[in-house]
Parts: C-alpha cells; structure tokens; sequence
C-alpha cells in the first residue's frame, strides 16, 4: 500500500511542476493584444535567466531600443537564451516593468533549420515576422529613458482572486494532511 502511495505522489508531484501549454492559435491581430511588447532583437548577454536584448523592429508596445527580459520562473516554461541569437518575442510587463516570457507564447529563436512553429503551425520566423511588420507595422523606439521599462505599475490581484488562491491552497494542504494520515 505504502508503494502505491508512494507511486501516486510521485506522478503527481512530476505532472504538478511540467509546463502544461494551451493548445498554439494562429497568429492573428486578436492574438497579438494579449501581449504588452512584440520585438525581434538580438541578445547582447545573458545572467541568471535574464536576457538583455537590443531592439531590432518593433512591432507592439513602446520601448527603448535596449531592454532586458526575464524568462518564467518555473524551470519547465523557460526559455533558454544565448548570446548572439535573434529572437522573435511576445512579451508581458509584470511588476515594475519587469519583462517576461514563456515557452507558451510564441516567442522563437531563428534558426536555419525548420523549428517547432515550422513543423506544427506551418509557419516559419520569416512568415511571423512578415505578417507582424505588415498587419502591425514598425513601432518608433521610446527616448532612452531608464523609466520606460522601470516604472510600470505594480500589478496585484484584486481580493477576490487572493481570498480565492488561499482558500484553495489551505484545501489543497488539508486534503494532503488526511490523505498522509490516513495512508501511512
């Protein structure tokens, strides 16, 4: 029985920390508003999960022409930035202009070969680039003011959604605590 158990907190615990990510939409002017800022640049380093990139073309959003970018915290939805690469990027402002993106958008790498987007979507970096140039046209870069990606709002869920996140946690934990009492 212990085995079993034992088994069964393992799957979970493995399933609970895999990125998981809805199914890829096509790439759509209604797709594009779930993102703050659409670039293609080029990463100049990267330190400690955080890319720091120069603007080639900007599609969405209003930046300066050198920005960085922090990839998800969760080790699965992270992507894997090196020096030197171009990127297509969709990315979200978090907490005091703290820029981020995850495997689940359709940020990719170029690459010379056909990627995941090529062989699932049928669309290549060149098509995505295109197709953004065209239907959103190229952004003017922000003056170089360190505000600009600095001094955005802090975001906080509104009470609801926080009474909601710990009633369910404190309920996730309580049926831990009588699932291990009961089992073992």
């Amino acid at each position: 029985m212990k085995r079993i158990v034992f088994i069964l907190i393992s799957f979970v615990y493995t399933y609970s920390f895999s990125c998981e990510c809805p199914p890829y939409e096509k790439l759509t002017k209604l797709y594009t508003n779930k993102f703050d800022i659409i670039f293609t640049g080029k990463t100049d380093s990267v330190k400690n999960q955080i890319a720091y990139f120069t603007i080639e073309k900007l599609f969405k959003g209003s930046s300066i022409k050198n920005i960085f970018l922090r990839s998800a915290d969760t080790m699965h939805c992270s992507m894997a930035f090196n020096t030197g690469e171009t990127w297509l990027i969709y990315g979200e402002y978090l907490k005091y202009g703290e820029l981020t993106a995850d495997i689940c958008s359709r940020s990719r790498r170029q690459i010379a070969d056909n990627d995941f987007y090529a062989t699932t979507l049928l669309t290549t970096f060149s098509d995505d680039e295109n197709y953004l140039e065209k239907n959103l046209g190229l952004q003017n870069f922000a003056e170089n003011k360190e505000s600009e990606q600095y001094n955005r709002e802090l975001i906080h869920p509104d009470r609801y959604s926080m009474l909601l996140l710990i009633l369910f946690s404190f309920a996730g934990l309580l049926v831990v605590y009588f699932f291990i009492r009961k089992y073992l």
